[in-house]
């Protein structure tokens, strides 16, 4: 069966790194082979580590031997969490991988299926191309290839593509409106002086305010227009703000919870512009619960190997936003991420449109999926040196 070239050249790796020279003398020496051997397992190793597939070792007891990062991403797990563990725990029970991983072991034959179906822990499922292969006496390996994951990163480029030229259009339209908006403001301003009664000075003062609301609404428009003032900070002191605000405003029938993963590193970004996306989010999922008695989580998380736009970065940081509210309509859910598009009688459009530009100037993206009980706004922001 046709397997990708990076994956036979990893099973290849392992082969010859399970087995011993049969004549380490050609080597010159025992301790050349031994070197040699070394070289070979690091050489796999990076490449299992660099691959965008997911591989699975399995031992013949339908154990866990190994995960690459981008099983650990796929399954969220960690390798130290599951390796020994039976492959059934990763999954629900009577899943269709561990029929398929047993008939390779007793077969003795690989297998691939295509638009496979996983059935993992916590009812989450994903549809992957799978590919089990036997290793001689040394178990299997699954290769899982995300079918959906792929969808996706199409799917966050078109939309990061979108949001900066929407960023370029607004601003180059404030930049337009502006200019004549100073120019009424300041007539406003000399015919007041002009007039002596307080009746005509009052149409006057109408048009002065009404020309600074729009000047505070074009500049929210176009952005943030400063460069981000960046720093070495934990998500959480983010996360921690926007949560103890968003309980004081929150009413009785609101819970507001947290599932955070205390292991993040830190990120280098500006704290008040993270805030300020990551409570836009919050406070709209906190509107769509007014009504009915509903449930707030901050959850955070690392994804290794994850494709932000056009670029792998090797860790992600993760923050999301879950509300179990009624969720956004079907025919809302393209354009939520543009400007004065809403839904709300008395909503401007523009909370989640300034949160991606924020996030943007982080190299991040926020990215979402609504269902009615299941709305998640997800922040994802890479971890990058101090001086990218």
């Amino acid at each position: 069966m046709h397997q990708p070239g990076a994956y036979c050249h990893a099973k290849s790796l392992l082969f010859s790194f399970h087995s011993k020279p049969k004549h380490p003398l050609i080597f010159g020496t025992k301790l050349a082979a031994n070197t040699l051997m070394q070289h070979q397992a690091t050489d796999l190793k990076t490449l299992l580590e660099h691959m965008d597939s997911a591989i699975l070792q399995i031992s013949p007891q339908l154990e866990i031997v190994y995960l690459n990062p981008s099983a650990e991403m796929l399954l969220q797990k960690s390798q130290r969490q599951v390796t020994g563990h039976p492959l059934d725990e990763l999954c629900q029970s009577n899943t269709e991988l561990v029929k398929v991983a047993r008939n390779t072991l007793e077969t003795g034959q690989a297998n691939t299926r295509r638009d496979f179906t996983l059935h993992l822990a916590h009812q989450k499922h994903v549809r992957v191309n799978l590919t089990t292969t036997p290793l001689s006496s040394s178990g299997l390996l699954i290769e899982a290839q995300w079918i959906g994951r792929l969808n996706a990163i199409n799917q966050e480029a078109v939309l990061q593509n979108e949001s900066t030229a929407t960023r370029h259009l607004l601003r180059g339209l404030a930049h337009e409106i502006k200019n004549p908006l100073g120019g009424i403001r300041g007539a406003a301003q000399l015919l007041e002086y002009e007039l002596d009664t307080p009746e005509l000075r009052e149409y006057t003062s109408v048009i002065i305010k009404e020309t600074d609301r729009l000047r505070k609404l074009i500049d929210q428009m176009a952005g943030p227009r400063k460069a981000p003032d960046k720093k070495w900070i934990n998500i959480h002191e983010v996360s921690e703000r926007v949560r103890k605000l968003i309980q004081a405003e929150s009413p009785d029938h609101v819970a507001v919870k947290f599932d955070y993963d205390p292991s993040l590193p830190d990120i280098f970004g500006d704290r008040d512009l993270l805030i300020q996306a990551s409570l836009n989010l919050a406070r709209n999922a906190l509107e769509s619960l007014c009504d009915q008695p509903g449930e707030i989580r901050f959850e955070t998380r690392i994804l290794r190997k994850h494709t932000i736009g056009e670029t792998c970065w090797p860790l992600v940081v993760s923050l999301s936003i879950i509300d179990n509210g009624p969720g956004i309509p079907t025919a809302l859910q393209p354009q939520v991420f543009f400007p004065m598009v809403t839904d709300k009688a008395n909503g401007t459009g523009l909370g989640l449109s300034v949160a991606q530009s924020l996030v943007d100037a982080h190299n991040g993206l926020i990215r979402f999926t609504s269902a009615p009980s299941n709305t998640r706004f997800e922040i994802l922001l890479p971890i990058v040196s101090g001086n990218s």
